[in-house]
């Protein structure tokens, strides 16, 4: 289940959904078009929203785009 999006200022959307549960394989998501059909794509990587590892995104709740923009 999602527990937020967000915004930035170039009009991408983020969906943050936590790792609550098993099975929830990407924490963090940005929502893409492709091929005309609204999908959501791991953000920034997949290799940031693997399990386990402790030096990547595990469980997302929140997150500040305009921090992602400025550095």
């Amino acid at each position: 289940m999602p527990a937020g999006i967000k915004v930035d200022q170039q009009g991408n959307y983020y969906v943050f959904v936590p790792r609550w549960v098993y099975g929830i394989s990407v924490t963090m998501n940005r929502i893409v078009m492709k091929n005309g059909k609204l999908l959501l794509e791991a953000f920034p990587s997949w290799e940031w929203n693997i399990v386990g590892n402790v030096n990547v995104f595990q469980s997302v709740l929140a997150f500040n785009c305009r921090a992602m923009l400025t550095g």
